[in-house]
C-alpha cells in the first residue's frame, strides 16, 4: 500500500499564519463604521477556541513577565507574580474578564468565556473589587485601590491606572467586533453609558475611545497579540491598528491615503534570504514617499528602503540578512503626501528549513506495536490538523493505519485543515502515543477539512489510535441526555460492538443533548490504558445517520404491580406504540393498555405481575420513518413499588382528560365517606396527595392541578378500594 505523505513542497505552496501575515487586513482599506467592523469580524472570527479552564495556560504565556517567564504581570496592579498562584481572594491570581461575563451572561459559554484576548491575570481581591463595573474616569470622585495605585472606583465606575487604560479599551473593542451574534455566539456592543449590566453591552464608549487615543499599544501588548495569535489563530485588530476604533465608533472619516492588498513573495523566505513586499496605495493627493521599514522589535526602523511604484502598486525587497530561524521580523509601510501620513504594519516569523527527507512519517513515529519505537526521542514530522481539543490537537498524514497522532502542550496550534511541521519529544500517556511540548512548530493554512475514515466499532484497535474516523448508524444507550460539565462517558453501539464517547468537563459537547436514534459518530480514536474511546470535536460530530433499524428496547422500570415504563432508543409512531398486541410478557402477565409518553417511552398497564424476573417482548412497533421492531426482548425484575395496583379502575372517572388547571374525580360506586387521592408522575414520584370527604349524593371531587407540567400521570384513589386511572396534562 502506497502512503500519501504531506511533504514540505506541498506545504510551502501555502501561506504562513504564524505571525501577522502580509495581507491579514486586506479588504479593510477605505472602510468606516459598520462596514469596517463587519470586515474585521470576518477576519478574526472562527478562531481556535479554548475552555475557560485551559485559557489560564494561554494567558500565563501571553502575559508572562519579560524578565521572568515563570511569572505573570497582573493586570490592574502591574505586579509580577508566580504564574502558579491561582486561587480565590487575597493576593492569589484570578482570570479577569475585562468585558465582564455578566454583561450578556456568557459564563461557561464558548468561545466567549475562554477567549484569551478578554482574559488577564489579576490580583484576586482587586478583581473582586472591580466586579462588573463599567469603565469611566472617576479619579476625582472615586476611591483609590491601595494595591493598584492610580486605579479608582465608584458604585458604577472603574478607572484603571494609565498603564492599563489603553489595553482595556482595545479589549472592549475586540470583543464588540469579534462577537456579532453569529453561529450561536453573543452580540456584544459598546455603549456610551454606565450601569449597562446585565445587557450584552459595556461602557463607557466615549471614555474608551479617548483612552485608546491617549495610551497607544506598548511592546508588552504587541507581544501579547503575537503570542495569542499562535494559540487562537486570530488577532486583536485594535492593537495592530488603534485607528480602527475611531473609524468604527468615533465618526472619523476614511484616511486620505489608503493602504491595502499587501502581499509577500516568496511567502516563506528563510533566514538570510529576501522577499518582495508589495501593496496598493491610493491617495487623493500626490504622494511624496512610500517607504518600507523593518527590524527585530515592533515599529523598528533599523532597516528601510524607498518602495518603487508601478501605477498604484508599490514594492520593495525586505532582506532577512542577519535574522535567524524562529525570529520574528516586524515591518511597516509608511506613505505620506507631505501633510498626511498612513502606516500599515505586519510581521513574519522565519520558519526552519527542514529538508523533506528529515521528516518522519507519523506511521514511523507510531510504529506498529503497542507503543512508539521512539519513546523519549525528539522527532520531526508533519501532518494535517484533524482536531483541536484544548491542550491537545491531533494530526494525520494519510488514511493508512498508524497515521494519526496526538500533540500535547504546544504553544502553536492550527485550525482543522491546516498543515503543521513540528519537532517534539515522543511520549506515552496511559497507552496513548503523543508528541509533547514541541520545541518547533510552524503552521500553514489549509484549503479543506480532512475527511474521516469510515470504520466499524469492531475494527478499532491500536492502528487507528489518533486518527479521525466516522462510525455509521450507531445508537447511544442514553440518548436524550443533556451533557453536563463533568468528565463523562457515553456508550454507543453500531451492531458490531460497543465503545464509549468521552466528554471532558470542558468539552464543546457540554450543554448539548446527546442524540437519540441513529447517529453517525465522528471523532478521534483515543486510548486510556486498555480502553479505546472516541473524542468528538463538537456536537456537529454527532450527526443524524441513516435509520435502518426498528426501535430497540433500552430500559424497563416497574412503577407498580399495575404499571411498567418501557423505554425505547428513538421516537415512536403513536398508533403502533399504543397497540396492546405489540407487547407480550411471560409468566402469565397480561398487557391491558399502552400509552405513549414523550415520544420514546411507553407506559404499560398490566396485571398478574409477581415477584421475580420477567421478559417483555416487543414486535411490530414502528419508528417515525417506518422501521419495525422484530421480537426485541428485555428482562426486568419486580420487587416492590410505591404506586398501588389497579382495582376496579372502570368505576373511576376523571375529566376532562387531557386536563389542565382543574380536574374532576368521579367515583361511581361511592356515595359518601372518605377518599384519599394521590397523583404520581411516571417515575413513581408522588406529586399531589389529598384527603376528601364525600357528602351523600355528591361523588365529585374537584382538584387544582395547575402545578403539574405537561405530561402523563397516574391518578390513584383509595375509597375502601383502590382505583387507578391514567391522566394526561396538556
Amino acid at each position: 500500500m502506497r502512503k500519501t505523505i504531506i511533504t514540505l513542497s506541498l506545504l510551502f505552496a501555502a501561506v504562513t499564519i504564524s505571525a501577522q501575515p502580509a495581507g491579514y487586513y486586506n479588504g479593510t482599506e477605505g472602510k468606516t463604521g459598520e462596514e469596517l467592523k463587519d470586515s474585521l469580524n470576518n477576519i478574526i472570527s472562527g478562531h481556535i477556541d479554548y475552555s475557560y479552564s485551559q485559557a489560564k495556560y494561554l494567558i500565563n504565556w501571553s502575559d508572562a513577565d519579560p524578565a521572568n517567564p515563570d511569572k505573570v504581570i497582573l493586570f490592574y496592579t502591574q505586579r509580577s507574580q508566580d504564574a502558579d498562584t491561582y486561587g480565590s481572594g487575597g493576593d492569589y491570581i484570578n482570570r479577569e474578564h475585562v468585558w465582564a461575563k455578566s454583561h450578556g451572561d456568557f459564563s461557561g459559554k464558548n468561545p466567549m468565556d475562554g477567549d484569551a484576548f478578554n482574559l488577564r491575570p489579576a490580583d484576586a481581591s482587586v478583581n473582586m473589587q472591580r466586579s462588573n463595573l463599567d469603565f469611566d474616569e472617576c479619579s476625582t470622585t472615586g476611591t483609590e485601590i491601595t494595591e493598584a495605585p492610580g486605579t479608582y472606583y465608584t458604585s458604577n465606575q472603574w478607572e484603571p491606572a494609565d498603564a492599563v487604560k489603553g489595553q482595556v479599551a482595545r479589549i472592549i473593542f475586540y470583543m464588540a467586533t469579534r462577537y456579532e451574534g453569529e453561529n450561536g455566539e453573543m452580540d456584544l456592543e459598546p455603549a456610551d453609558a454606565l450601569d449597562t449590566y446585565p445587557t450584552p453591552t459595556h461602557g463607557k464608549l466615549s471614555t474608551l475611545l479617548q483612552w485608546n487615543r491617549d495610551f497607544p499599544p506598548t511592546a508588552f501588548e504587541y507581544r501579547r497579540n503575537e503570542r495569542l495569535y499562535g494559540y487562537q489563530n486570530n488577532r486583536n485588530p485594535f492593537i495592530d491598528n488603534p485607528g480602527f476604533a475611531d473609524l468604527i465608533w468615533g465618526g472619523a472619516a476614511a484616511p486620505s491615503i489608503s493602504l491595502g492588498e499587501m502581499n509577500m513573495e516568496p511567502a516563506l523566505p528563510y533566514a538570510g534570504e529576501s522577499t518582495n513586499i508589495s501593496l496598493n496605495v491610493q491617495s487623493s493627493k500626490t504622494l511624496t514617499g512610500v517607504s518600507l521599514y523593518w527590524g527585530d522589535v515592533y515599529d523598528s526602523e533599523n532597516n528601510n528602503i524607498v518602495m518603487t511604484a508601478s501605477g498604484n502598486t508599490y514594492s520593495g525587497n525586505l532582506s532577512l540578512s542577519g535574522f535567524s530561524t524562529g525570529e520574528t521580523v516586524y515591518y511597516k509601510i509608511i506613505a505620506t503626501d507631505g501633510s498626511n501620513t498612513e502606516t500599515l504594519r505586519a510581521s513574519y516569523t522565519i520558519h526552519d528549513n527542514i529538508p523533506s527527507g528529515a521528516l518522519m512519517t507519523i506511521k514511523e513515529v507510531q510504529g506498529t506495536g503497542a507503543s512508539s519505537p521512539y519513546i523519549n526521542q525528539t522527532v520531526a514530522t508533519s501532518g494535517i490538523v484533524t482536531a483541536n481539543l484544548d491542550n491537545t490537537f491531533y494530526i494525520q498524514d494519510s488514511n493508512d493505519p498508524y497515521s494519526g497522532i496526538a500533540v500535547f502542550g504546544s504553544k502553536t496550534a492550527g485550525r482543522i485543515g491546516d498543515s503543521i511541521v513540528l519537532t517534539a519529544k515522543v511520549s506515552e500517556y496511559s497507552g496513548l502515543t503523543e508528541l509533547v511540548f514541541p520545541d518547533y512548530a510552524y503552521v500553514y493554512t489549509g484549503s479543506s477539512e480532512p475527511q474521516a475514515i469510515e470504520i466499524s466499532i469492531s475494527q478499532i484497535n491500536e492502528s487507528y489510535e489518533g486518527m479521525l474516523v466516522t462510525i455509521r448508524n450507531a445508537q447511544f444507550s442514553n440518548g436524550g441526555t443533556i451533557i453536563p460539565g463533568s468528565n463523562e462517558t457515553y456508550a454507543f453501539s453500531d451492531g458490531t460492538g460497543t465503545i464509549n464517547l468521552y466528554s471532558k468537563y470542558s468539552s464543546r459537547l457540554v450543554g448539548h443533548e446527546l442524540p437519540s436514534g441513529t447517529v453517525d459518530v465522528t471523532g478521534i480514536v483515543s486510548q486510556h490504558n486498555d480502553d479505546y474511546q472516541i473524542l468528538a470535536r463538537d456536537i456537529n460530530d454527532l450527526a443524524a445517520g441513516e435509520d435502518v433499524q426498528g426501535p430497540q428496547l433500552t430500559d424497563i422500570t416497574v412503577q407498580s404491580e399495575g404499571w411498567l415504563m418501557v423505554d425505547f432508543n428513538e421516537k415512536l409512531d403513536t398508533v403502533s406504540a399504543e397497540t396492546v398486541s405489540n407487547y407480550s410478557i411471560n409468566n402469565g402477565i397480561s398487557v391491558l393498555g399502552a400509552y405513549l409518553y414523550e415520544n420514546s417511552h411507553v407506559s404499560l398497564n398490566i396485571s398478574g405481575l409477581s415477584s421475580g424476573t420477567h421478559t417483555l417482548t416487543a414486535s411490530g412497533i414502528k419508528d417515525l420513518v417506518g422501521n419495525v421492531t422484530d421480537n426485541d426482548s428485555f428482562d426486568f425484575t419486580y420487587t416492590s413499588t410505591e404506586i398501588p395496583s389497579q382495582s376496579e379502575g372502570n368505576m373511576l372517572n376523571i375529566h376532562p382528560n387531557p386536563a389542565n388547571n382543574i380536574l374532576y374525580v368521579d367515583i361511581e360506586t361511592l356515595t359518601a365517606g372518605n377518599a384519599e387521592i394521590d397523583i404520581y408522575n411516571m417515575t413513581g414520584k408522588l406529586l399531589i396527595s389529598t384527603s376528601e370527604i364525600l357528602e351523600p349524593g355528591n361523588n365529585f371531587i374537584k382538584l387544582n392541578i395547575s402545578d403539574l407540567q405537561k405530561g402523563l400521570y397516574i391518578v390513584k384513589v383509595n375509597a375502601g378500594k383502590n382505583y387507578v386511572k391514567k391522566l394526561i396534562v396538556d
